[in-house]
């Protein structure tokens, strides 16, 4: 896993009733994004997973790729940086964005992960503040891809897991599980 960060300013609107009108008034933001890429000598796919203190989100990737691009992203208000939203990008798959507290600039506050990882294994790929975006790679040898190019675990191997990680790992394309109240 190799990559490099990026940042630029935008301009949004001051509020949620504001969208979709094309009329002010704007606040400008100050985006920040690593954009990565995972290689392999084999092809693979993976899990992408956001987690806070309280929630823990999950999105399979797409099809088996023996490169694939991954990605994270910090957006805060010009002027108050101290709070912003954060989230995590691999092969098509998406997370929710959650809210951080950002205590400088991502490129120093953010820490990115290792540049290696083992498949099967959680890959921490960044964290800022108490937010974490991970990935799981899997070989393809490991999965079979069905309609809508949805991947699920062989059976063989999904056989030998829990009920609630063959769900996981066999059913549905995203989801999230409350860790707390």
């Amino acid at each position: 896993m190799s990559g490099t960060w990026s940042a630029k300013t935008q301009r949004r609107y001051a509020s949620r009733e504001q969208l979709g009108t094309g009329e002010g008034p704007y606040r400008e933001t100050l985006d920040w994004k690593w954009d990565g890429l995972f290689e392999s000598v084999g092809t693979f796919v993976g899990m992408a997973i956001l987690a806070t203190e309280q929630h823990l989100y999950w999105v399979k990737s797409g099809p088996p790729v023996a490169q694939a691009p991954v990605s994270v992203s910090a957006s805060a208000w010009a002027g108050t940086p101290d709070s912003g939203s954060f989230s995590g990008a691999f092969h098509g798959a998406h997370p929710p964005s959650v809210p951080v507290e950002i205590s400088e600039e991502p490129p120093k506050s953010c820490v990115v992960g290792a540049s290696q990882t083992t498949t099967g294994m959680l890959h921490v790929v960044a964290q800022l503040g108490r937010a974490a975006f991970g990935v799981v790679l899997l070989p393809a040898s490991a999965v079979k891809v069905g309609r809508n190019r949805l991947w699920h675990l062989r059976e063989p191997i999904a056989s030998r897991l829990s009920p609630e990680l063959q769900r996981l790992l066999t059913r549905g394309r995203s989801g999230g599980i409350k860790l707390m109240d």
